[in-house]
């Protein structure tokens, strides 16, 4: 009975913070992302994934649209299908972008379209696949192939999601064109399905 009568006061004090965050004119957003993320790098197909965290602040200019900035960092690991690939590619990919979003309601549940358009820093190395390790995605320093030249880039990414209260769920599509890592390695193109979850903070009234 405690434990009952402990969850409704929280779900009471969740509910009251969620309605004084909506009604916040400047949020800060913080959490995390899972991704699946493709490319094809000369004639071979790649795909993995990774996951990351990002930080953001939106402006809410009227009751359907805010503008801000996000930045945020991943990792991601792409390979060829199957057992038989030579390599991996590792990839760390900060972003900056400036971003929109579009309320399509004004309840508490509220469904948004975003767009974002930003700068992409890309540090990529090859390594062994025999270095793979499940938990986090960890690579041994000794089993490194190469590492290439940072590659600054710019890309677009759209959104689809859900806010509830303070937190929102999205799916981002980034897609990073034009990616040269090196000279001998023709230009690629990152795609970057993206599953974000954010807590937002009211931060100014």
């Amino acid at each position: 009975m405690c434990k009952l009568k402990l969850l409704i006061f929280s779900l009471i004090i969740l509910s009251s913070t969620s309605l004084k965050a909506q009604d916040k004119k400047l949020t800060l957003g913080l959490g995390f992302e899972g991704n699946y993320t493709s490319s094809k790098l000369n004639d071979t197909k790649m795909s993995g994934g990774g996951g990351g965290f990002f930080i953001n602040s939106f402006y809410h200019v009227h009751p359907k649209i805010d503008v801000g900035g996000e930045l945020y960092f991943n990792l991601n690991y792409i390979g060829e299908g199957g057992d038989e690939s030579d390599y991996i590619l590792s990839s760390e990919i900060t972003n900056f972008s400036i971003r929109g979003k579009y309320y399509l309601g004004s309840g508490k549940l509220k469904p948004f379209l975003g767009l974002g358009v930003g700068y992409y820093r890309i540090l990529a190395k090859s390594v062994s696949p025999l270095s793979f390790v499940p938990i986090f995605s960890l690579f041994g320093a000794d089993e490194l192939e190469e590492e290439y030249p940072i590659v600054n880039a710019f890309g677009v990414s759209p959104e689809l999601g859900l806010s509830i209260g303070i937190f929102q769920f999205s799916t981002v599509y980034h897609f990073i064109p034009n990616v040269k890592l090196t000279e001998d390695i023709a230009a690629i193109n990152y795609n970057q399905l993206v599953f974000k979850f954010c807590f937002n903070i009211g931060i100014l009234k």
